[in-house]
């Protein structure tokens, strides 16, 4: 690979990230909305049995969706970081050991940055189906 299609490839995938990233944002904005409104919709009505179920099934999984949600956020602000963590002993090493710095440092994601991501997406689910089966059962 030449220079130019690294640096092409690096710029997809920082674009990518960052589209990643700003749909999970604008996941939990909605969940958290979501969530605030089942909670004032519901303090004026009483429900029992199955629809009590699902609802509080929804408010679990959207409380959840919304915490798993921001530990995945917070593992775009730790990757970034490492990131620079990086970089910076890359040029440590360098200019105290004459280390070439590399031509591309990669940070892996960690293995709970990956799974809170996908509980996330899981418990978005499984309240979303919580609330069609509460609407309709009500």
């Amino acid at each position: 690979m030449t220079a130019q299609e690294h640096q092409d490839l690096f710029a997809m995938m920082k674009e990518r990230e960052e589209k990643r990233c700003a749909w999970l944002r604008h996941l939990l904005i909605i969940a958290s909305g979501a969530l605030t409104v089942l909670v004032s919709l519901h303090a004026d009505k009483a429900s029992a049995g199955i629809s009590l179920f699902c609802m509080r099934i929804a408010w679990i999984g959207l409380g959840a969706g919304i915490l798993l949600g921001s530990v995945c956020l917070y593992g775009e602000v730790w990757h970034s970081s490492e990131m620079v963590n990086k970089n910076v002993e890359a040029l440590l090493q360098r200019d105290y050991r004459g280390v070439p710095i590399p031509e591309h440092i990669v940070v892996l994601r960690p293995l709970w940055h990956k799974w809170s991501e996908r509980l996330c997406y899981c418990s978005l689910i499984i309240s979303v189906v919580a609330l069609v089966a509460f609407a309709l059962t009500r």
